[in-house]
């Protein structure tokens, strides 16, 4: 549905940039949160894409809308909404909403963790992270180290790097497992009309289907139809043109 109202001018995105290999959109479930968004509202807007540009806060994505700035996704998303009227979640119920809360936490909370794990610190990930076309195949030598470094040190603060890769793995599985139950054969997450918990389970559900790293969640992932239909329709839905068409198989 497109916003009741429209930016004075597009709305300028800084995010980081995509993996060339895949051609996506971007590395960050983050900033895809935005991007989607937009497209469901129809609302203008240009990228910035940079690993250095980031917030006053240090933050990324954030975004210029006429010299006003916002960062954080879940503050934009929230702030857009309001200030261009963009409907969202009014279709849902109390016990609806209540339910779609539950399932972007599990997607933030648990899912963004094992995104950072299998891209820096499992070995097959940061291998193709490095390679040539990759995020960061450009990165210093002596910076891989230090970035691996404080990915590993964000884990072990929120906790769940405490466990050994088997342990973490294992609740993703989980988590992927019940969100395919939940999806069923639905259109999208909370019925036949799109909602916030769309937003997020797709930005976070395409780096497990797309990806082209061969670890334990992503194949995982890849292999409940359900979840690949979804994600595949949501990109041919909202990124016709932007995206080849990138198939993974099902089994």
């Amino acid at each position: 549905m497109p916003s009741v109202k429209k930016p004075v001018k597009p709305i300028i995105v800084y995010m980081f940039p995509p993996d060339d290999r895949l051609k996506n959109v971007t590395v960050s479930p983050f900033c895809m949160k935005i991007i989607l968004l937009f497209k469901f509202a129809e609302i203008e807007f240009t990228t910035v894409e940079s690993f250095s540009k980031k917030s006053r806060k240090g933050k990324m994505p954030w975004i210029d809308d006429n010299k006003t700035y916002y960062e954080d996704s879940h503050h934009i998303v929230a702030r857009m909404c309001d200030i261009y009227g963009i409907d969202l979640d009014s279709h849902l119920s109390a016990k609806e909403n209540a339910i779609g809360h539950a399932i972007v936490r599990t997607i933030s909370e648990n899912l963004y963790w094992t995104i950072l794990y299998s891209g820096f610190l499992d070995s097959a990930g940061w291998k193709n992270q490095t390679s040539k076309g990759g995020a960061f195949s450009g990165i210093k030598q002596t910076l891989g180290p230090l970035l691996k470094a404080q990915v590993k040190g964000n884990l072990k603060k929120h906790g769940i790097g405490r466990h050994d890769q088997g342990e973490l793995y294992s609740v993703s599985k989980k988590d992927i497992q019940a969100l395919s139950e939940f999806l069923g054969k639905k259109k999208y997450f909370m019925g036949d009309q799109f909602s916030f918990v769309d937003i997020t389970a797709f930005s976070f559900l395409e780096f497990f289907i797309f990806s082209n790293v061969k670890c334990v969640p992503n194949e995982f992932a890849q292999s409940f139809a359900n979840i690949s239909d979804y994600v595949h329709r949501i990109r041919d839905e909202f990124f016709p043109k932007e995206w080849p068409n990138f198939k993974t198989t099902a089994t």
